[in-house]
């Protein structure tokens, strides 16, 4: 009979605990793939910052998306076909 209500009185005590350890464990393995994806975007992030600091690139950027040209250079801007 002792013996029976210390495994209850265990099982009271011990199951709340473990539901508790089983939940941070959850917690603990979405946190850590998190982390590995963060890891793995701040390096891509890091990498195309290093490629972007270049004046090759600094000079692509200015004249692809911000229309500049150097010094003497003329811009030549095709005419839109007209359509019948």
């Amino acid at each position: 009979m002792l013996v029976g209500v210390l495994c209850g009185l265990m099982l009271m005590i011990v199951a709340p605990k473990l539901k508790i350890i089983y939940q941070m464990n959850g917690q603990r393995y979405r946190l850590e793939q998190e982390k590995k994806e963060l890891e793995m975007k701040n390096q891509e992030l890091k990498a195309r910052l290093k490629e972007m600091d270049s004046v090759v690139a600094i000079e692509k950027i200015a004249r692809e998306q911000l229309g500049m040209v150097k010094k003497g250079e003329k811009i030549i801007i095709p005419l839109k076909e007209e359509r019948p």
